[in-house]
């Protein structure tokens, strides 16, 4: 097992294609879900900082961003370096990188810092529930 194969069961496609809110979300969880260590394990692959590659040393070539560019609402909510109108953001709170330097360690910065997704995984979670229960902060 491979990216190719982790891909192919946690991104089978590009981050802008899914447009519902409901799609964009679950989306999002399915990608973050497969950057759990033993998922990860199960496809032979490991974190580099911000993004996932090959255990194989001849494989590392092949990697995989995990940014804005890959994150479906990332994809469709940052606008000109801004994530304001971004349902993470409007109803659970920032989740990159650069909160780090107040203290607290957003999601994203948990995956950055540590390899743990788990704190964007239960975001994206909360979302879905908000979503489901017509709760959601849209912006």
């Amino acid at each position: 097992m491979n990216l190719k194969t982790w891909k192919k069961e946690f991104y089978p496609v590009p981050g802008s294609r899914p447009k519902a809110i409901k799609k964009v979300i679950e989306h999002s969880l399915r990608m973050w879900l497969g950057l759990q260590k033993a998922n990860l394990e199960e496809h032979n692959l490991r974190r580099r900082e911000w993004f996932i590659t090959s255990k194989k040393y001849s494989e590392l070539r092949y990697r995989f961003a995990v940014d804005g560019s890959t994150n479906a609402l990332c994809r469709r909510y940052h606008k000109d370096g801004q994530c304001g109108n971004c349902p993470f953001i409007l109803n659970i709170g920032k989740c990159d990188e650069f909160s780090m330097r107040k203290g607290s360690l957003p999601p994203y910065g948990s995956w950055i810092k540590y390899g743990n997704p788990e704190p964007m995984i239960e975001g994206l979670r909360l979302l879905l529930e908000k979503l489901e229960a017509g709760e959601l902060v849209e912006g």
